[in-house]
């Protein structure tokens, strides 16, 4: 389910006084923007989609609102667990079985 904070956000938004930021499991820009409109959040926060597509700002700029291609199976935080960076290890895995099958 995207935006699974979504019900606590509500909660709490209701009871400060402050700017929540939303986060978890955000993957589409219209869920996103929804959430702003409907006062659910003032802000949304991203992490894993910008892993898979450092991009994705830009795309979704230029009117690209496809979701974001992230699956959430955080394999990109275990390169980083073992030095070796933070990234879309799906995305690699992906891009090699294409080249093999070229």
């Amino acid at each position: 389910q995207e935006a699974y904070y979504k019900d606590h956000a509500r909660k709490v938004k209701n009871e400060i006084d402050v700017p929540l930021i939303l986060v978890g499991g955000l993957r589409s820009f219209a869920v996103a923007e929804k959430l702003i409109v409907d006062g659910v959040a003032d802000y949304i926060s991203m992490s894993r989609p910008f892993i898979r597509e450092p991009d994705l700002i830009n795309r979704w700029q230029s009117g690209d609102l496809r979701k974001a291609e992230c699956v959430s199976d955080n394999l990109c935080f275990n390169p980083g667990l073992e030095g070796k960076g933070i990234y879309c290890v799906t995305k690699e895995r992906e891009e090699q079985k294409r080249n093999a099958s070229s």
